[in-house]
């Protein structure tokens, strides 16, 4: 079993990551050696017929030294194209083979994918359930939002009116010319914000105050 934590770090992104399309399953095309049986011809080179891939050898290229092949061997050196066989809770996807859900490859093997309680797998990677969250034992807490904070999702976050600094949420302080806008402020119309404070905007001569600067009158 893998636990939650080492799952990750496990997972081959070709296999079980964010890129699940059929194409990251396709071998690249082959050029400068004879096309051998159970192959087809593909631009200006070759790859193996669906299901097939090629034998992990000198002639191999470096993605096909992880793909699982069965078959008998042919003169040494020389490209072949041999049936997939895939290990247990696995399938053939073109010309490699994937885990199926709940499974992640770890080597030539899937591995069962071990799920906490208050969790699930979603694309390969265990996830909590909303006001939960994964430790660092992999094991799922349930998330306690602490003062003036709700939880939100897998985390927690400030009620408005109050900014997060560390494990807590601490009241945002504003003077006249401010205004609190969720987790932070800004300066009333007629006023810039500069540093930690708000100053009255000076207008030159034709000019009007708009938001928190100034334009010119038309002409």
């Amino acid at each position: 079993m893998i636990s939650a934590g080492a799952e990750a770090a496990a997972q081959d992104t070709n296999i079980s990551g964010t890129d699940t399309s059929v194409s990251t399953f396709v071998m690249p095309v082959q050029t400068g050696t004879a096309m051998p049986a159970n192959a087809r011809i593909s631009g200006n080179g070759w790859i193996c017929f669906t299901r097939f891939a090629l034998k992990p050898g000198p002639a191999a290229s470096q993605q096909a030294t992880s793909q699982q092949v069965g078959g008998t061997s042919a003169a040494s050196g020389q490209p072949e194209c041999l049936a997939i066989r895939p290990p247990r809770n696995a399938i053939i996807v073109a010309n490699s083979w994937q885990c199926v859900h709940g499974f992640t490859r770890d080597g030539d093997r899937c591995q069962r994918i071990e799920v906490p309680a208050y969790g699930y797998i979603h694309n390969g990677i265990v996830t909590c359930h909303a006001g939960f969250a994964l430790d660092d034992l992999g094991t799922g807490k349930r998330i306690t939002a602490p003062a003036n904070a709700v939880v939100a999702g897998n985390d927690w976050r400030c009620r408005p009116g109050f900014r997060k600094q560390g494990d807590a949420c601490i009241a945002i302080t504003a003077s006249a010319s401010h205004v609190i806008r969720g987790d932070d402020w800004n300066c009333r119309a007629g006023y810039q914000r500069i540093e930690d404070r708000c100053e009255a905007i000076s207008v030159p001569s034709h000019a009007y105050i708009t938001g928190n600067g100034w334009s010119c009158y038309p002409g």
